[in-house]
């Protein structure tokens, strides 16, 4: 049987189709050189002792730990060294195999234990979920071998060895990170743990495979496996040495895998798919035809293409088709530009160890919307679909960058070439790309950049970093600035020179508009493409605000000619950082560098904030308020006894002690040497320390507690420190307020008002004796001429504390005092206010107001007399004895308003009763009742009676005498009401008798009949006037015509009184009359001939 290998130039299978490492390997490994080269170092280390040595492997699954051991092993054997290589599998019994080696060895020969295939501990532990008590005897069975191995000297006799055999031992242990750091370093950290364990040394393998290194291991496995056949048409250039593959499909694969991977690829994976395409290759005699590559994507990629779009893409054609199955640009005819479905680009060749030609590309693509390529580490450098590849070559890494056609670049070799477009070809491999607006506006940002000056670039940096605008205060400098509530105040300036920091540093701010913004910490980016950056960077030596160290206050980031490329990818990675939230591949270079730029400024504010809270201070919180917090901590600094809430700052240790903030001002104010009024201390307090961080406590609060402790003392309105020449003064100044207060503790208190002097006693002298006790402390205290002693400060905060006490008391003395004095004063006008307002009240009759006036000046002279009498008492006394008379003179006003009231009542009352006396005299003539005269005393009887009862303050017997003459209204208004009803009846009678007087045309004028409806008394009167002066009308015209017809009066009344025409009976009418009825019978026929009445007997 023919073998198809051979056939095809190949010796064996150069791939394993399940990326398992070959029994026998004709290959060098590539890509882990430095991982090797990082092993046998230690390996050199190990052998010039007589140590026991671990080292640790750190890799993931599939990139490439038996490879590197592989290496490794080749290498050992060439030390003369003995070798064991075996795997840490939970199924072999390893401690009796590896007993069974060590007891065989030559202890004076160096050994070397290599663990391999440790993954099938991972995959134990990711199957149960965790580290189950089977996982975990796994874990301390291979651990105990490890550590018996490393410590004969404490471990040999569980391994039934003599120390001796477990001498000059190295171990080289493969783990994944998942089982080494996780699981390892946390269960065994004495072994597995590079500081405090047995660890010697960790070689973490690179995991980064670009596209390159990919390209590179197919070539050496292929030319590794060659026949001399192959090799030779490979020399002749009859064949590529990669073929049967090419760089179109390759390209294709890692995309592919990159997919699958989440973005990395590994080396199995990578393998794995290659030899898989490497057998249908040598299926088809060695032609990967596009059919045949159609057919490999379809049944082993097709979950990660979109087959749906590659049927379609199928139908445009085999040139159409091949530029969709290449990872780079592919030459065709320029017709399949017509299908809209691919676009031409133009492919250069650069150098990327030359910086002068990677310059000139990435202005290029910048203008184009590109980011600039990054090359400071190759293995970061792969292949970007439509923007670039890389490809091993003689010459080294070759960067091939795809460019727009138009693109002019003069000095590059390049061609035409084509490539499916951005969108189509993202959607035929399923990536999630970023919103379309996001890339085109990314894409304009940087077209922006391009034209940016490097000092612009550096302001949009500080810009994104401030979030806000940064200003220009003067020429080459530029700043933003951040006000943190709970963290540095940070300023972000751009500077084309270092020396322009000194200015804010010496203003612990930056100037705006001609006043300091006070901030905590600068970062600055200084920016000068005219000069190299060593020469920027400079050893700043200055001082923070002339106190701090200025490297914990400021970050210099210098870009010279030679970084601006570097300040335009940070740029570029912030913008992204800042728009995506999944970073587009074509941009991760720019995104590294933007994390390192954050990682170095985020290191620099985490150190700021740490040096910075040294000097933060705080106060706790207490019922009584913040002067008392800030007396509590004097008074512990005084007494040398720490409060259970006394803050942290001012402790030193288990000790009270002055704060660093304080001692850091005084230290300032000693340089500064003049006398500083409040303002400017606030803000010097402002500028030197984090106020924003202080909890419960301002500027003022460590004015005040620095007062307290003696630091600094109020002289004439300005601050000056007591640690020097200043404590003479302080002292002095302590001793004259003393003085000054006991003299203000002698006076008296003089009150004058509405006429009325009177002299009180302060009630302070019992303040006298501290005070006197206090002048004596201040005076021994100014034997102290300068520099004083932290007792000497403690012995004038003691006096500050007691002068403050004292000055609380006599104010509090004084406002209680204050407060009565006003209440005196408050007493005497109300006083006088209330007794000027009864003599002047409206109402107040005019027979009383001689009585009234005489009670009222009465008043007014028990009121002077009393006032009189308080001269010389105490306040409060003098206060109680004018509270009691307030009350007193109180009540007997309120008598005499209600005296007055009554009294008022009385004449009321009697006049009232006057009136309807008259008004019954006038209705009993109507009505004919005889005398109706009601007996009552005349008014002047009742006035003088009254006035002679207020005279006596008879309130009693006034209210007698209200009681009895409402007594008597209430009668007459009887009478009243009985009289007008009978009156009522005898108006009808005279209505009746005036309109039968008309109707017998007896009376020719008109007679109004008054009403009685009247509530006021003198019209009612008046009423009853005219009523009578009508009735003796009637009885005039009726006499006349008794005395004519010689008919009695009263049958005529009884006949008028009915009106006209109203039927009379004469029987009723004798009755009523007391006549006969023959005689009414007459004299009804006497009238009816005089046609006063009519037949039969009508009125």
């Amino acid at each position: 049987m023919v073998n198809r290998y051979e056939a095809l130039g190949f010796v064996d299978r150069p791939f394993n189709p399940s990326g398992l490492p070959p029994m026998t390997r004709r290959y060098s490994t590539l890509g882990l050189d430095k991982e090797v080269n990082e092993v046998m170092k230690a390996v050199s280390v190990f052998l010039r002792g007589n140590d026991n040595m671990l080292l640790v492997v750190i890799g993931p699954y599939g990139f490439g730990k038996s490879d590197l051991l592989d290496d490794v092993e080749e290498r050992l054997k060439e030390l003369n060294v003995d070798i064991i290589r075996t795997a840490l599998s939970l199924s072999m019994n390893i401690k009796d195999y590896l007993v069974n080696k060590l007891s065989e060895r030559d202890p004076s020969k160096p050994m070397v234990i290599m663990f391999d295939e440790a993954d099938e501990l991972t995959r134990a532990v990711s199957m149960s979920g965790g580290v189950n008590n089977d996982v975990k005897n796994a874990i301390m069975q291979v651990t105990g071998l490890i550590r018996a191995i490393l410590e004969p000297k404490n471990y040999a006799q569980l391994l039934n060895l003599k120390p001796s055999s477990l001498g000059r031992i190295m171990i080289i242990a493969a783990f994944t990170p998942q089982l080494y750091y996780s699981i390892l370093r946390n269960s065994v950290p004495d072994v597995f743990d590079i500081a405090r364990g047995r660890v010697f040394k960790e070689v973490v393998i690179d995991d980064r495979v670009p596209y390159w290194l990919y390209e590179a291991i197919v070539e050496n496995r292929l030319l590794s496996y060659s026949t001399p056949e192959r090799l030779k048409a490979i020399k002749d250039g009859k064949i590529s040495p990669l073929w049967p593959f090419n760089r179109e499909l390759l390209s294709l694969i890692y995309l592919i895998a990159r997919r699958m991977e989440n973005g990395q690829a590994s080396p199995r994976n990578l393998i794995k798919l290659t030899s898989k395409l490497f057998e249908m290759a040598i299926e088809n005699n060695g032609q990967l035809s596009v059919n045949l590559v159609l057919s490999f994507v379809t049944s082993e990629l097709g979950k990660y293409v979109n087959l749906d779009l590659l049927n379609e893409l199928k139908t445009y054609g085999d040139e159409v088709l091949g530029v969709a199955l290449s990872g780079i640009p592919v030459k065709a005819n320029s017709n399949i530009e017509l299908t809209g479905l691919v676009e031409k680009v133009k492919v250069i060749e650069v150098n990327p160890d030359n910086p002068s030609e990677l310059r000139k590309v990435n202005n290029v693509r910048m203008i184009y919307g590109k980011p600039p390529i990054i090359v400071d580490d190759l293995r970061n450098l792969s292949i970007e679909y439509g923007s670039y590849y890389t490809v091993p070559t003689d010459r080294g890494i070759r960067l091939f960058v795809i460019l727009p056609p138009d693109a002019n670049l003069e000095g590059f070799v390049g061609y035409d070439a084509y490539i499916l477009k951005k969108g189509i070809h993202d959607k035929l491999l399923g990536l999630v790309s970023a919103e379309g607006a996001s890339v085109d506006e990314l894409g304009n940002f940087i077209k922006q950049l391009a034209a940016m000056k490097p000092v612009d670039v550096a302001g949009r940096i500080i810009g994104m970093l401030a979030k806000s605008d940064a200003i220009k205060v003067q020429d080459g400098l530029r700043v933003a600035i951040v006000d943190n509530v709970l963290d540095a105040r940070l300023a972000y300036a751009t500077l084309d020179s270092p020396d322009k920091v000194a200015s804010i540093a010496l203003n612990c701010g930056v100037k705006v508009n001609g006043q300091v913004k006070y901030v905590d910490g600068l970062i600055a980016l200084v920016v000068n493409d005219q000069v190299l950056t060593n020469q920027l960077n400079t050893n700043l030596n200055i001082k923070w605000c002339n106190t701090y160290d200025a490297s914990q206050r400021i970050l210099l980031l210098s870009y010279g000619s030679d970084s601006i490329e570097e300040l335009r990818n940070t740029l570029i990675g912030l913008y992204v950082l800042s728009r995506f939230s999944k970073v587009p591949s074509e941009y991760s270079s720019q995104v590294q560098v933007a994390m390192r730029f954050i990682e170095r400024v985020s290191a620099f504010r985490d150190s700021l904030r740490n040096h910075i809270l040294q000097y933060t201070l705080g106060l706790p919180r207490r019922r009584e308020g913040k002067r008392d917090a800030i007396r509590s901590i004097v008074e512990s600094w005084i007494e040398g006894k720490v409060d259970q809430q006394l803050p942290p700052a001012f402790r030193c240790g288990d000790k009270p002690c002055i704060s660093k903030v304080e001692s850091t001002l005084v230290n300032y104010l000693s340089n500064v040497g003049k006398p500083i009024d409040e303002r400017e201390l606030e803000q010097i307090i402002r500028g030197l320390f984090p106020v924003q961080l202080w909890r419960e406590f301002r500027e003022h609060d460590l004015v005040e507690l620095m007062r307290l402790r003696g630091l600094l003392h109020d002289h004439n309105g300005k601050y000056i420190l007591t640690t020097g020449d200043g404590f003479r003064r302080a002292v002095e100044d302590t001793c004259s307020r003393i003085r000054e207060l006991s003299k203000s503790l002698d006076s008296g208190i003089t009150i004058n008002i509405n006429g009325v002097n009177l002299t009180l006693q302060a009630g302070l002298s019992n303040l006298q004796g501290s005070v006197k006790a206090l002048e004596d402390e201040c005076r021994l205290l100014m034997t102290v001429i300068r520099n004083p002693s932290e007792d000497d400060l403690k012995r004038l905060a003691k006096i500050n504390l007691r002068l403050l006490d004292i000055q609380s008391e006599a104010d509090e003395v004084k406002g209680k005092e204050g407060n009565l004095v006003n209440e005196i004063k408050a007493i005497i006008g109300n006083l006088n206010t209330i007794i000027d307002s009864i003599g002047g009240e409206q109402g107040i009759r005019a027979e009383l107001k001689d009585a009234v006036r005489a009670k009222v000046n009465e008043l007014k002279e028990l009121i002077n007399r009393v006032v009189g009498n308080l001269n010389g008492l105490s306040v409060d006394k003098a206060y109680e004895a004018l509270k009691a008379l307030n009350d007193n003179v109180t009540k007997e006003i309120n008598r005499l308003r209600r005296e007055l009231e009554v009294a008022t009542s009385i004449l009321l009352y009697a006049h009232e009763y006057s009136m309807i006396t008259m008004t019954l005299s006038k209705i009993s003539q109507l009505i004919n009742e005889g005398d109706s005269v009601l007996k009552g005393n005349t008014s002047t009887d009742v006035v003088d009676s009254i006035v002679e009862l207020l005279s006596r303050d008879s309130l009693e017997d006034l209210e007698i005498a209200l009681s009895e003459y409402e007594s008597r209204v209430k009668e007459a208004r009887a009478r009243l009401m009985d009289y007008i009803n009978k009156a009522r009846f005898k108006v009808t009678k005279i209505s009746n008798s005036i309109n039968w007087l008309r109707h017998r045309g007896l009376l020719n004028q008109d007679v109004a009949i008054p009403s009685l409806n009247f509530t006021n008394l003198n019209e009612l009167r008046m009423s009853i006037e005219n009523l009578v002066a009508v009735n003796k009308l009637i009885a005039s015209k009726l006499s006349e015509i008794s005395d004519k017809l010689n008919v009695p009066l009263s049958v005529l009344t009884y006949i008028a009184s009915n009106g006209p025409n109203v039927g009379i009976d004469e029987v009723v009418m004798a009755r009523e009359l007391g006549m006969e009825s023959k005689d009414v019978v007459n004299y009804l026929e006497t009238l009816w001939r005089a046609k006063l009445v009519e037949k039969r007997y009508v009125s």
